[in-house]
């Protein structure tokens, strides 16, 4: 009886104990780049003081990155079964239709992944991550998943529009001996279409499709929308966005560089594709966690040629390279047009990247007005990004006509 009193003693004492060790002793700095800020510990005393204690302590325990990291890919697993489950008691085996029915788009392409049917797979999402069939995660906000189930396609009135806003920076450029191209780069859903889960898809030709239909037989905007081209690039086994973020990869990026040169003509990239591994990525962190190891595709290309990043602010940097020439580029885009720092750098002496957002409008008035007849300037953006690219358009054009040359 003694004993058994000595044994629940201890254990009550290591209840106690184990749990304050642990935190006293573990590594308290977050791993998991979470969007969220860390709790810090209060400086000073206030009404909220105990309040921030307790979310100091929680953001700070042992083991949350672990617990976080099980509860999820638990809760995950158990609703896609339970779905799977309920939906075989009620329809059977039957198959969704991915091919004809849902992504035909009017035999705009044709490619091995989409001419197939699927396995109804349950939509889940956790805040703006979509979890995606094999383990891919996709991004949900921004409209992007009304891009994908082609609610959100222009009228003629908005393509219009659209196109007469681009076309004042291109008329611009025209004038002072600029090149000039616009790309809009698909969505990763619309890419990797066999990931993504079960959703009804309202419009087979979808927004950006329609446009880029719409701008070719009404203008002469050299404008890329290279999906076909990134489809494609997945042969062999090859991916062109990563797997657990939203962005494309550097095959990817070099792909879209690629259809890029053809408007702007330019001699075709010679690269080498190759392996890489990665882990996580922008909407692993989104959900809390730290992702899973992946093999992903990068690319080689020029490596005789140095390239010199500074990077000025957040959205800014600008590269400076060996290349041999004195062309510029200037790049109004999004966090998409990072990915080709080290592709363009290598064949422009100068790059100056920024965001075509309102905010950055004051670093890239300069670079603009650095440009001389010979120089590029590239407009980009994500498809879900598109209409803040078009609102964009009169500011760009207003800087390009300022030019003194």
């Amino acid at each position: 009886m003694k004993k058994l009193k000595v044994i629940i003693v201890g254990l009550f004492i290591s209840i106690l104990v184990i749990p304050l060790a642990s935190f006293l002793l573990s590594d308290k700095t977050s791993k998991m780049d979470e969007t969220k800020d860390i709790a810090q510990f209060p400086s000073s005393f206030n009404n909220h003081y105990f309040d921030q204690i307790a979310s100091w302590f929680t953001d700070h325990s042992p083991f949350r990155e672990q617990i976080i990291n099980g509860f999820s890919n638990f809760s995950n697993n158990v609703e896609t079964w339970y779905f799977n489950l309920l939906y075989s008691l009620v329809y059977g085996n039957q198959t969704y239709p991915m091919g004809e029915e849902m992504f035909s788009w009017d035999n705009l392409i044709k490619d091995p992944y989409l001419d197939k049917g699927q396995p109804y797979y349950p939509a889940k999402e956790q805040g703006q991550v979509i979890f995606g069939r094999e383990n891919w995660l996709f991004y949900s906000g921004e409209n992007s998943l009304n891009d994908y189930k082609g609610v959100n396609i222009l009228s003629i009135d908005q393509m219009e529009s659209s196109v007469r806003s681009l076309t004042l920076v291109q008329e611009a450029c025209k004038k002072k001996g600029i090149n000039f191209a616009v790309i809009v780069l698909p969505n990763k859903e619309q890419v990797y279409a066999d990931k993504m889960p079960t959703y009804p898809i309202r419009e087979r030709k979808k927004k950006l499709l329609r446009f880029r239909e719409y701008a070719k037989a009404q203008s002469n905007l050299p404008f890329v929308y290279p999906l076909e081209e990134l489809i494609h690039g997945r042969a062999h086994s090859k991916n062109t966005y990563l797997m657990q973020d939203t962005h494309w990869n550097n095959y990817g990026a070099m792909i879209g560089y690629e259809a890029l040169c053809n408007v702007l003509g330019m001699d075709k990239p010679v690269y080498t594709i190759k392996e890489e591994t990665k882990v996580g990525g922008g909407t692993a962190n989104m959900l809390g966690i730290t992702g899973e190891e992946y093999v992903t595709n990068t690319i080689e290309y020029k490596t005789n040629i140095s390239v010199t990043y500074n990077q000025i602010d957040y959205w800014t940097t600008k590269s400076t390279s060996n290349c041999g020439n004195e062309r510029k580029c200037v790049i109004a885009g999004d966090s998409f047009s990072g990915y080709w720092h080290y592709i363009i750098g290598c064949d422009y002496s100068e790059v100056f990247k920024t965001h075509f957002k309102e905010d950055c409008y004051s670093s890239l008035v300069p670079a603009i007005n650095a440009l001389k007849p010979g120089d590029t300037l590239i407009m980009e953006a994500v498809e879900r990004q598109f209409d803040g690219l078009v609102k964009a358009s009169e500011r760009i054009a207003s800087a390009i006509n300022s030019i003194d040359i």
